[in-house]
């Protein structure tokens, strides 16, 4: 399967996921800030980030830019995940290339199906 970063500010959702994800056969590595996930990113580049949209000091949409800015050949795919439904979010979702969402609060089928869905198509 797949190298997972799951990075999530919420402890209970960061340890729910990457358990969920890891039971589904993927490699996880979770991290509960922007930071710790670009540390994380120059030891182990994954094949998808799962991100929190707002997280303190560092949001998700910066971790993207950080991480593409900071690895220029490293272009990984980002899956977000984040209670914010308003359509300005959405459309900054749209224009971002290999960038998914998914919307809190989600099921275990939910996130599974995202994951594999921003795997393949990403």
């Amino acid at each position: 399967m797949a190298r997972l970063l799951i990075v999530e500010d919420e402890e209970l959702l960061l340890s729910a996921m990457e358990i969920i994800l890891t039971d589904a056969g993927h490699q996880v590595r979770a991290v509960n800030s922007a930071f710790a996930a670009l540390d994380a990113i120059e030891v182990e580049q994954p094949d998808l980030i799962i991100s929190d949209v707002m997280m303190p000091r560092m949001s998700g949409l910066q971790l993207l830019a950080a991480t593409r800015i900071q690895y220029d050949e490293y272009n990984p795919p980002f899956l977000f995940v984040t209670a914010n439904t308003t359509p300005d979010l959405k459309r900054e979702f749209d224009r971002l290339d290999k960038v998914a969402f998914l919307y809190k609060p989600f099921n275990t089928s939910e996130l599974s199906k995202a994951v594999n869905d921003a795997l393949q198509t990403l």
